[in-house]
């Protein structure tokens, strides 16, 4: 039994204090645990630091003597362990244990960590092996991760004692050896006997058993591991009349048996033979490979060694990529000249494609066709390997197929996984206790690779041909196979699990064993308050833990029953068995097989019930939802801990507290792995709507239940955020710090994100350390709600320090990668907000216009509807002028009037678009998008705008006399100096100076200001060019004292002098007045009013 959440809690923050201050002379408290394993007793003594000990057993006396002094609660010791240890003390210098036993047992002590580790046997007894982890007792499940991918609550292993035999039937006078052959059309098993045994053959489709005259024992374990791939599984069935062996077979497979000597061989052919090839094989009757002393495959390996990752140069060889793009899909072609075995995997937005063989890649291709799509393209120096690492833009799917030595992987919205999603098996080997196996073809050797962003290291298996991978994401309590397209690629959570490859498979195991498949022994049930009715848990255990190996063999033996009905009734049975035990994948695997013969069974509620468990505990939420909201459910009382636990997955911890609230007399019904999982959940939830008296109560009730490590520090992360709601920070900071230092990885970063938090509200912390603390964890646990939680917090301080590009693609990383997360859709409207708040109030002001444009258009679907949006939209194409960048400008007007605009609106910003085009020296664009913007009706003001710019795009364009035609019925200012221009540039002199008269208007003669001396310039030049010597005597005489006060004095006597003036210096002249923006000093730069300067005609002066 498990220490109480509150003493963990109290020697974890001992040890930080210790640590922070220690003493080699003051004792130092420690922590003793105690508890009772099957077959032995087991005190744990938790030392904070490496100490040296010495055990020794005099009779019942046992003395465990330490290097340093110590304090501690020896409580546990005889509470837990009455059976064994009578009493215990500790002498006055705090150095020496002293123990009294009672008799019959023996004692094996060793060190796991800085823990000291005792261990008390029955005289005579193996050991309990040394390698066991020593810090959780065996009534604690692995951890039960509260987020999107739950795994199910699973079990440590027994020792090897409590586990042998269980699955044979008791020893005979004979320990039968069976070796194995493999060949491509058959497999074989030859049944070594001392003497000739007589043998039976019956066979019922895809069953066979073996029916042998005399008893014997077979090393079962053995046998299931050397299995051909002809033969499934194997079976040992006790019988009277001697051993019983039941296989599984192909349905097409043939069979063949004889006697060679006193072996019996049986053969499983796949392949018809000839009758010569059937006597050859009949000859040949010593297989090629012994169970005694299984040898190593030559390919197989084992991770665990020496990281292949590094800083190292890349090989000379040069390997072609071709990228093609399709639309989104991106399709990359690896143009290898020799046979490489490959994996295809995504940790988060990064996909890797991994080869067994070094060369060099070429990623030039993949990074001019694929830079929308992948953020880098960077080869990672691995050694023996070409790993390349690509981090996505998007979330999308990748497919892989060989074509010859090529490999081709397709990324994008569009393409599916190819292959197979990849057989998962749980398997227990002999001695190294259970692991999962999954099924590849040609499985290549173990890469590990090290992560530049998470800094841990992950494994990977591929593949010789493109057989397919894991299609999701599949966590287990001591490891993740995360989501592959092609070979597998595991992410241990354990610093003990390895990996292996095996020829036909991966395997994933750990020196002692997972605990996703052994059995868990856990403590006497609780009673219980009330019995479910659809999932009763404690009834489907069928009795007591250390029984577990007994009962699955009598429920695998009901399976094989021919009658379908009892045949569908067993595999409820065993589906039902196997989740009470928290194995999940095996309990959907037996209703997948049920369902296939026996649909009708879906009818049954529990059925549906035990499904939508199972779904739930591997982390497929949609899908547990389906069920547990089908109608025949939908108003299920007993489900609805499911639903608030799939509510909380999702971070709507509205509906999860509000479900919870009425569930209790439902989850505290259940054994303790699942009561401890609801019973956080539960908390979490009141806490997360501010329920702090039911979190407290909660709280408390958790504190008394027996739990796991992981679950301990869950539920001292959860007290931290209930002292912080009680205005007690200090003292959640100090509980978050020793969850960070001793804690587990989801609790740790968890913990690390609310101490974050906190001490930014304190102002402890600036913001940018904030930022910088929180990007470290975004690849410390990916978890969906704690995921999209950091995100989003990530962005609202991206944007309080002003770096709005971080805060907006933060945010919308959030908002797309989670969209099923509760908050996702009320983040999009944050992220407008921000954007409306940066464009509208200046913020992008202080940003270079081309910036400003870049992020603009990065982010352009934020753009709020209607008059704020136009308004945005104007103001940086004004910034864009301003800078002469006139393209880009117009490409912003032209998308407004293409896609938002609509009205009045979309006349006014045509009429804009296309004053831009003209200064661009593109007349006939600006006539065109005059023309895409014609609305009816309009404002007049607006309508004489559109006229004048049509009309200075003719002009420009040349076409003088349709320009000129258009001015016919106005005789407004603007109108008067367009047509003055036009006539310039037509070189009509007489009517252009009559035009001019018009503008100059009546002046006081003795007063000329700048802009007036312009346009009497214009005129003189005007009246020079047509003779008009009545016109210039005119002006010399009116205007001539006034002008000689002016800037213009010496160009204005040249012209109007009596005094003949040289061709080339009036062709000056001539052109300078022209290309005077006259009107624009004139008449000033009013809303409205078109730019005046026209492009000169010089060739009209010659």
């Amino acid at each position: 039994m498990k220490a109480p959440a509150v003493l963990r809690l109290a020697v974890a923050a001992l040890v930080a204090a210790q640590l922070a201050a220690p003493s080699s002379f003051a004792a130092e408290r420690i922590g003793v645990r105690a508890w009772a394993h099957p077959g032995y007793g087991r005190i744990v003594f938790d030392w904070t630091s490496d100490v040296t000990h010495a055990a020794r057993l005099d009779g019942d006396t046992l003395t465990v003597s330490f290097g340093q002094p110590l304090s501690a609660d020896f409580s546990a010791v005889t509470r837990n362990l009455g059976a064994y240890v009578a009493a215990v003390s500790l002498d006055e210098a705090g150095r020496v244990v002293t123990a009294r036993l009672k008799s019959g047992y023996r004692m094996h002590s060793f060190t796991s960590g800085k823990r000291v580790v005792v261990d008390l046997l029955p005289a005579g007894d193996t050991p309990a092996p040394a390698k066991a982890e020593a810090g959780a007792p065996p009534a604690a499940q692995a951890p039960v991760s509260l987020t999107r991918s739950v795994p199910e609550p699973a079990r440590q292993p027994e020792p090897v004692a409590a586990r042998t035999g269980m699955l044979s039937p008791p020893a005979g006078p004979v320990t039968l050896p069976v070796r194995v052959g493999r060949n491509a059309e058959y497999g074989r098993l030859v049944f070594d006997w001392p003497k000739k045994v007589g043998f039976t053959v019956s066979r019922d489709g895809q069953a066979v058993t073996i029916q042998f005259a005399a008893p014997a024992d077979v090393d079962l374990d053995a046998l299931r591991r050397a299995l051909p791939r002809q033969i499934s599984t194997a079976v040992v069935r006790p019988g009277k009349d001697g051993l019983q062996l039941g296989l599984v077979v192909p349905p097409d497979a043939q069979l063949r048996y004889f006697h060679s000597g006193p072996r019996v061989v049986f053969d499983v052919v796949t392949r018809i033979q000839t009758r010569a090839e059937t006597e050859k094989a009949a000859q040949a009757a010593a297989p090629p490979r012994s169970l005694a002393r299984p040898k190593a495959r030559p390919g197989a390996a084992a991770s665990g060694g020496t990281e292949a990752s590094g800083e190292k140069p890349l090989p000379d060889r040069l390997v072609s990529v071709e990228a093609s793009r399709l639309g989104a899909d991106v399709t990359l072609k690896f143009n290898w000249r020799e046979s490489v075995n490959a994996a295809v995997f995504h940790r988060g937005a990064v996909l890797w494609i991994v080869f067994d063989k070094p060369a060099r890649l070429d990623l030039s291709a993949i990074r001019l066709t694929g830079r929308v799509l992948f953020e880098t393209a960077r080869q990672e120096p691995v050694v023996g390997a070409a790993v390349l690492r690509l981090p996505m833009t998007m979330r999308y799917r990748a497919n892989v197929r060989r074509n010859g030595t090529a490999w081709e992987v397709g990324i994008g919205p569009t393409p599916k996984p190819g292959g197979t999603d990849l057989p998962l098996r749980a398997e227990r080997r002999d001695g190294e206790g259970a692991s999962v196996t999954i099924g590849m073809k040609d499985a290549a050797g173990v890469i590990p690779l090290r992560d530049p962003d998470a800094g841990d290291t992950t494994f990977v298996v591929p593949g010789a041909t493109a057989v397919g991978g894991v299609w999701n994401l599949r966590r287990f309590p001591e490891f993740e196979l995360l989501e592959s397209a092609q070979g597998i690629a595991v992410r241990p959570l354990d610093e003990r699990v390895r990996v292996g490859s095996e020829g036909t498979q991966a395997r994933v195991f750990r020196p002692g064993g997972l605990t996703v498949s052994d059995p868990s022994v856990f403590a006497q049930a609780q009673t219980r308050k009330w019995t479910p009715k659809l999932l009763d848990f404690a009834a489907w255990q069928y009795g007591p833990a250390e029984d577990y190996q007994k009962i699955e063999y009598e429920l695998l033996n009901y399976v094989t029953q021919p009658d379908g009905l009892k045949r569908s009734a067993a595999r409820l049975g065993l589906a039902r068995f196997y989740i009470a035990h928290g194995m999940a994948a095996e309990s959907l695997g037996v209703i997948e097989a049920m369902l296939r013969h026996d649909a009708a069974m879906l009818r049954d509620n529990g059925v549906r019930a035990l499904r939508g468990v199972g779904r739930y505990l591997i982390g497929h939420y949609a899908e547990a939802m389906t069920d547990f909201e089908h109608p025949a459910l939908r108003d299920e009382r007993q489900i609805d801990p499911w639903r608030a636990a799939i509510a909380a997955a999702r971070g709507d911890w509205r509906r999860a507290h509000r479900l919870f609230e009425d569930a209790d007399p439902v989850f505290t019904a259940y054994p303790t792995r699942f009561a401890m999982h609801f019973g956080l959940l539960a908390t979490e939830a009141a806490l997360s709507v501010g329920d702090i008296d039911v979190a407290a109560v909660r709280l408390s009730v958790l504190d008394a239940t027996p739990a796991t490590s992981s679950q301990l520090d869950h539920a001292a992360f959860l007290r931290g955020h209930l002292l912080k709601q009680q205005k007690d920070a200090d003292k959640a900071i100090e509980l978050w710090q020793a969850v960070v230092a001793m804690g587990d990885r989801p609790n740790r970063a968890k913990a690390s994100f609310a101490l974050v938090n906190t001490l930014l509200e304190q102002e402890k912390i600036k913001p940018t350390e904030a930022i910088e603390k929180l990007e470290q964890l975004r690849f410390a646990w990916r978890d969906d709600v704690f995921e999209f939680d950091l995100l989003h917090r990530l962005g609202q301080l991206y944007a309080d320090t002003k770096d709005f590009r971080h805060s907006l693609m933060t945010l919308r990383q959030a908002a797309t990668y989670f969209k099923e997360i509760e908050g996702a859709g009320a983040l999009m409207e944050e992220m407008r907000a921000l954007f409306r708040t940066f464009y509208l109030d200046g913020d992008a002001d202080v940003l270079a216009p081309v910036v400003a444009l870049g992020l603009f258009n990065e982010f352009r679907e934020l753009t709020p509807p209607g008059e704020e949006g136009d308004i945005i939209y104007r103001k940086l194409a004004d910034r864009l002028v301003a800078v002469d960048l006139l393209a880009e400008a117009a490409g912003l007007l032209d998308h407004q009037v293409r896609f938002r605009a609509e009205g009045e609106a979309k006349a006014r910003i045509g009429a804009r678009l296309a004053d831009v085009l003209l200064m661009s020296r593109k007349p006939k664009d600006a006539l065109a998008a005059l023309a895409t913007s014609a609305v009816e009706p309009i404002p007049a003001a607006l309508s004489d705008r559109r006229r004048w710019i049509a009309v200075r795009a003719l002009s420009d364009d040349g076409r003088l006399p349709e320009a000129l035609a258009m001015l016919d019925a106005d005789s407004s200012d603007e109108a008067l100096l367009l047509r003055t221009q036009i006539l310039w540039r037509s070189g009509d002199w007489h009517r252009a100076a009559r035009a001019l008269a018009r503008l100059t208007g009546p002046f006081d003669e003795d007063k000329v200001d700048p802009s007036e001396a312009e346009l009497l310039l214009r005129r003189a030049v005007a009246l020079s060019l047509a003779g008009d010597e009545a016109g210039i005597d005119y002006l010399r005489d009116r205007f001539g004292p006034a002008m000689a006060k002016t800037a213009r004095a010496a160009e204005f006597a040249a012209v109007v002098g009596r005094k003949p003036i040289d061709t080339e210096d009036f062709a000056v002249l001539a052109r300078q007045a022209a290309e005077l923006d006259t009107f624009t000093a004139f008449m000033g730069d009013g809303a409205g009013r078109p730019p005046a300067a026209i492009p000169p005609q010089a060739a009209a002066i010659n």
